[in-house]
């Protein structure tokens, strides 16, 4: 199992609202739905700026 960080953020109601409503409809919880977000995010980052992989909060970023 991959190691994860335990944290607590603040969002905006509207923000939560969305969130929810996304989990509801892909079946997920709200925390499975806020990692596929981001990491849906991170890879489409990565992918605008070739070289660049993503990395853990251990490791420094690679590039190309």
């Amino acid at each position: 199992m991959k190691p994860t960080v335990r944290s607590q953020y603040r969002l905006p109601r509207e923000i939560d609202d969305w969130l929810c409503e996304r989990a509801k409809k892909c079946i997920r919880s709200k925390n499975g739905q806020l990692v596929a977000e981001l990491r849906s995010l991170m890879l489409a980052d990565v992918k605008e700026r070739p070289g660049v992989q993503p990395h853990s909060h251990n490791e420094k970023t690679v590039e190309t």
